[in-house]
């Protein structure tokens, strides 16, 4: 299986009274085309595609064309900027997401019920006997509601329960800070409380961790970060070239 996986394109996000919309609308049509031209199995947006909860008519428009003008399987995450914002995409898609596992039985070939926004940590079928572990970012009051659990904890759950699966899982797709990751502008644009992936529990994990948030592009073990897909700051502008990460599993 091929995944793409891309996030941070913070739609509504202005520089210095620039908007960042066109750039980012044309790094998602590079991306849309990478997908077809690789034949991508799978599409992962890492989070943080909006730069609020409250996305503008334009930004949807642009999230709605990335998502729906392709039969490629999607998996959305969830990010710190943008969690409360993909209430309409979870109701589209299949089925409730809870903690427990799901599974996505008849998604292929129906664009609908091809569409993965999971809520909470869990583990996820994408078919083939393939499973993916998907940690979204996690708001700690709504974790503690639901769950009677902090943020942290759920994450941290959800990585023993990965390890617990052996060989099944193939993949994790996340939306957490990384200790040790190089910095770029995302310190500038926090929102939420940290969430931090358990790098010791990470780093014992057969498969590779695909993650968002980190706004500069680099990898650290089996931990990939593509980076932001458009420079959201001056100072962004010098650092790696942007685009998404490929990987096969």
């Amino acid at each position: 299986m091929k995944i793409i996986a891309f996030g941070d394109a913070h739609l509504d996000a202005k520089v210095g009274g620039y908007d960042l919309h066109t750039d980012a609308a044309r790094a998602l049509e590079h991306v849309g085309t990478a997908c077809v031209e690789q034949a991508a199995d799978l599409r992962v947006m890492l989070g943080d595609m909006f730069h609020g909860n409250s996305p503008s008519p334009k930004a949807w428009a642009t999230f709605n064309r990335t998502l729906f003008e392709s039969p490629i399987l999607i998996i959305v995450v969830p990010g710190n900027h943008d969690h409360a914002a993909y209430d309409p995409v979870r109701e589209i898609s299949m089925p409730p997401y809870s903690p427990s596992g799901i599974s996505w039985n008849d998604a292929e070939g129906d664009i609908t019920n091809g569409v993965c926004c999971p809520k909470w940590p869990c583990i996820v079928d994408v078919g083939e006997q393939i499973k993916v572990l998907v940690v979204p970012y996690v708001h700690n009051p709504a974790a503690m509601e639901e769950f009677g659990r902090t943020a942290q904890e759920m994450v941290d759950m959800a990585f023993v329960d990965a390890l617990k699966h052996g060989n099944e899982v193939k993949a994790a797709f996340c939306h957490l800070d990384v200790d040790g990751a190089k910095a770029g502008t995302e310190g500038a644009y926090l929102r939420g409380g940290k969430l931090q992936m358990p790098m010791d529990l990470a780093k014992r994990c057969p498969f590779p961790i695909l993650n968002g948030h980190i706004h500069r592009k680099q990898k650290m073990g089996n931990v990939y970060m593509p980076g932001s897909l458009v420079a959201t700051d001056f100072g962004d502008a010098d650092g790696p070239t942007k685009g998404y990460a490929v990987v096969e599993v």
